[in-house]
């Protein structure tokens, strides 16, 4: 077990009783086996809304495995991913235990083109919906991103705009999206320095049918790790809206 202090006193001020998130010395236990924590708060920062526990693959620092937890500890999303080259593009099993939403992603051969299959449930449907989606691009897939990101990190620092295909589940589609550094004040990083990347949608009708804030994640300059995501979550609210969060990262 270890413990940290600073970023997670919010879950012991918060009330998270279980004994693998706090003790009685004023510090945060984090389980040996979780990687990463990202503290999700309002846009504003003034309000906690959950925390995500990420378990790994050490030798190559991908995420597993995702707990979502309400600030009192109750776990209401689990999330699980399987890599496989295109590492971007990983399968996926994700469910809301609060409102039985789901999204499944499984790869599919194909020949040359990389094709998978969406089973998506939202969270007011009796049942799911699937499609097939192809791409003979760079497809993302979730967490993929932040592989992404590092594997076209060079351009990125150097202010080229990178383009992919970005699969969104909750339009059973994929979008065109465009990537390219901008000021770090766009990540609202408290502290320490990032680099700052911009997610757009590369067309405007895109831009109107899904979001219209692009959304800005702040990379570590030394270890290309994520330290910040400002934008719309992969969660909904208690009441089924579409959640913004501004996260925060610390690793273990």
């Amino acid at each position: 077990m270890r413990k940290a202090t600073g970023l997670f006193l919010g879950l012991l001020i918060c009330g998270i009783s279980s004994a693998a998130f706090s003790n009685n010395t004023g510090e945060i236990t984090i389980p040996d086996d979780v990687w990463a924590v990202g503290t999700a708060r309002t846009p504003d920062g003034s309000e906690i809304q959950y925390y995500e526990f990420h378990f790994s693959n050490a030798e190559r620092e991908l995420t597993t495995r995702v707990e979502y937890r309400y600030p009192d500890g109750e776990l209401f999303a689990e999330k699980q991913l399987s890599y496989q080259e295109p590492l971007a593009s990983p399968e996926l099993n994700q469910q809301d235990l609060a409102n039985n939403a789901r999204i499944q992603i499984s790869r599919i051969a194909s020949g040359d083109e990389l094709t998978v299959e969406l089973n998506y449930r939202g969270h007011d449907a009796e049942q799911a919906e699937q499609v097939r989606i192809s791409s003979d691009d760079n497809l993302i897939i979730d967490a993929g991103f932040d592989v992404f990101i590092r594997q076209n990190w060079d351009a990125l620092v150097q202010g080229d705009r990178v383009t992919a295909d970005f699969l969104v589940p909750a339009r059973l589609d994929k979008v065109r999206i465009g990537i390219s550094r901008t000021d770090t004040e766009d990540c609202a990083q408290p502290e320490g320095e990032v680099h700052c990347f911009l997610i757009r949608p590369a067309g405007f009708l895109r831009v109107v049918s899904w979001f219209v804030d692009p959304i800005a994640i702040g990379y570590d300059p030394q270890s290309q790790r994520l330290r910040v995501f400002n934008g719309i979550s992969n969660l909904r609210d208690e009441q089924g809206e579409s959640r913004n969060a501004l996260i925060t990262f610390e690793y273990y």
